[in-house]
């Protein structure tokens, strides 16, 4: 379900079919599988084999990969599409208009010295050996760009700009590998030059390698990598760092004209000769400071218009106004960036209102709400399931959400531990919903004043913990904590966000969120909200 939020990531190598394609005739399965491929890679919005614009999409791709044009899925086409290759959309240009080889996302550093730094080490190789192969990556940007890069010994305690890492599985980013021959490495762009921004992420179960033709040659994957780190998009030169199949090693490997044109549109060329910044020795055993949360981090920006939390990423999801994500419970880095890389406006067109995750039938999901309609998505890879689907009457309403007419929008939903029923807040009144019987409960709406005591009205956000006996509303840059066990807000709030969910800006976390407390046993409600 990689299909559309993966825009701020890269060098996922897929292979979509391991048979290598002979001289069979093209199936339909053969075409439907070439859809799936076009739409994953930004080519293509069709749903079916049918569509008119299918063949128009094949045309757009076989132009890029510099195929025969024939607009047919043909077998050539076929055998393109199983080659590894990086998992970022190659066309981020309107359509009719004149492609350019090098292409640039829209994001870049605003400022020309990049601090990075090396956590931990690699399976296949040694760790002065990937430092080696990262420092020559480097090397080859700053020789022709004007931006320069610090390496950060261990013993430096500051937040690097890039974060280089070897890891496995799920890594406490949306993006988790999944294992030898499949994802490689991936990389996030500049976009907000905070959080996730420009890190790189190598698949660790890969077999990476050094100067050899056997394996994963890292130079290339991680060379690659900073191109999109620093703003690059994918370049359709077969002959450039930037094309998006994967390279394997060759000697006197180096940026072609393409990659050097694009870095420097972006950042200048190198003038003059300033000596590089000097390199440091990496200790022996390196200490692995990224899994503290430094609290003094800065916060981001952006009033938040929903949170909820995902299980599969086992983290906290805040939509803000700005148009931007943010990931709450990422280790070293409040992790925010555009919401369209994960959930892109033509599917939900206006901000996310309010959100939540909610069992449908045998699998948890996303419920995402704009204006007077909602979406399903899967939680993983932010896939999404179906809508947009109206929270008015039956029709359209698989979840039988039927909201009186005046609610044009609701402000936050939650499933409150307390009773496991699901909680709408419009305005200065709320409703309640059985999500298991999928129908609205009778004798609401009820005034939020009058039942949860120190909530404001029209308030922006709110979830209820699973991992302790409260709920949190939020509104504006406050938040409130909701003692569920005494049924009002807990003394000595609101208190700033920062403080109470972001744990950043300097100010120590409150201990109750994302905390395990033991309440014991509470008892029974003899009315519930």
């Amino acid at each position: 379900m990689l299909k559309h939020f993966i825009s701020s990531i890269c060098m996922i190598f897929i292979l979509i079919r391991q048979n290598v394609y002979g001289q069979q005739p093209v199936t339909d399965e053969d075409k439907r599988n070439a859809l799936k491929y076009l739409s994953k890679y930004g080519y293509s919005e069709g749903f079916s084999i049918e569509d008119n614009e299918y063949e128009s999409s094949l045309r757009e791709f076989q132009e890029f990969a510099g195929l025969s044009v024939t607009g047919l899925c043909d077998l050539a086409t076929l055998r393109q599409m199983t080659l590894p290759r990086c998992g970022l959309n190659d066309l981020v240009l309107t359509k009719g208009k004149r492609k350019k080889r090098y292409v640039h996302q829209g994001s870049i550093w605003k400022k020309n010295l990049l601090t990075w730094k090396l956590y931990g080490t690699g399976r296949t190789l040694p760790r002065n050996t990937i430092l080696t192969v990262m420092r020559q990556a480097f090397k080859f940007w700053r020789d022709k760009a004007a931006i320069d890069f610090q390496e950060l010994s261990d013993s430096d305690d500051s937040e690097p700009d890039i974060v280089v890492k070897f890891v496995e599985s799920y890594h406490k980013d949306p993006f988790p590998f999944d294992g030898p021959g499949g994802t490689l490495a991936h990389a996030f762009y500049p976009h907000s030059n905070k959080g996730l921004s420009g890190d790189v992420h190598f698949d660790d179960s890969e077999d990476y390698t050094y100067q050899s033709p056997r394996g994963r040659n890292l130079l290339w994957v991680a060379t690659h990598e900073l191109g999109h780190s620093l703003g690059l998009a994918h370049s359709r030169e077969r002959k450039a760092v930037m094309y998006p199949w994967y390279t394997t090693y060759k000697p006197g490997f180096k940026l072609n004209d393409d990659d050097v044109l694009g870095i420097q549109l972006l950042y200048g060329p190198r003038t003059g000769t300033t000596p590089p910044p000097p390199k440091t020795t990496p200790t022996p055993k390196p200490v692995l400071k990224w899994l503290k949360v430094p609290r003094d981090r800065p916060c981001p920006a952006g009033k938040i218009n929903a949170v909820y939390y995902n299980p599969h990423y086992r983290m906290r999801v805040a939509f803000k106004d700005n148009g931007e994500l943010t990931l709450i419970g990422h280790f070293e880095k409040l992790a925010s960036m555009p919401r369209r890389y994960f959930i892109p406006n033509y599917r939900i067109p206006g901000p996310i209102d309010a959100a939540m995750n909610l069992k449908i039938g045998s699998r948890h999901q996303a419920v995402y709400f704009s204006g007077e309609r909602y979406w399903i998505y899967y939680h993983q890879f932010f896939g999404f399931n179906s809508g947009p689907h109206n929270i008015h009457g039956t029709e359209n309403n698989p979840l039988k959400i039927n909201l009186p007419d005046q609610v044009k929008k609701v402000d936050a939903i939650f499933k409150w531990k307390r009773n496991n029923r699901v909680y709408f807040f419009s305005g200065p009144f709320y409703y309640r919903f059985d999500g298991v019987k999928l129908k609205m409960d009778p004798g609401y709406p009820k005034v939020i004043s009058e039942n949860w005591k120190g909530v404001p009205d029209f308030i922006d956000a709110a979830f209820s913990s699973n991992l302790d006996q409260k709920t949190y509303f939020i509104k504006n840059d406050k938040i409130y904590m909701f003692d569920d066990a005494y049924i009002r807000v807990k003394n000595g709030f609101p208190q700033s966000l920062g403080q109470g969910l972001y744990d950043c800006g300097g100010r120590s976390s409150l201990g109750g969120i994302g905390s395990i407390v033991d309440y014991g046993q509470l008892n029974p409600l003899e009315e519930t909200p």
